[in-house]
């Protein structure tokens, strides 16, 4: 099964982010780094990560400007992005979480939420 970004739904990222779901992930949604998808053009650095709610699972992309630091191929925490896209899901109403998630498509990450170290 692919999803709508061409990403090969795998039973193997299907069983880390139910995996991860089991050890306890904020706001019932678990969220795992499938892999850096920056476009030549773009200004900036792109990142796929499957999300889940134990029920369904998509993916959505996060983007780091360049304005923020982010650029193409540079070594980021796969613990920060996807806590960040955990974090990011608290936002939606906990019956629609998932989907508004998904929905949303593009999670952007802002400079007041980089770590110390980055």
């Amino acid at each position: 099964m692919r999803d709508a970004y061409g990403v090969q739904i795998t039973p193997e990222l299907i069983e880390a982010a139910l995996s991860k779901l089991r050890r306890g992930a904020p706001y019932g949604i678990a969220a795992v780094l499938v892999g850096e998808a920056t476009p030549p053009g773009l200004d900036g650095a792109r990142w796929l990560v499957a999300v889940t709610n134990g029920m369904r699972i998509g993916i959505v992309r996060v983007e780091w400007s360049r304005s923020n630091g982010g650029e193409r191929r540079m070594n980021v925490d796969r613990a920060f992005l996807e806590g960040e896209v955990e974090w990011r899901s608290g936002n939606f109403p906990l019956e629609s979480r998932l989907t508004n998630l998904l929905e949303s498509k593009t999670i952007v990450i802002r400079r007041d939420r980089l770590p110390a170290a980055a």
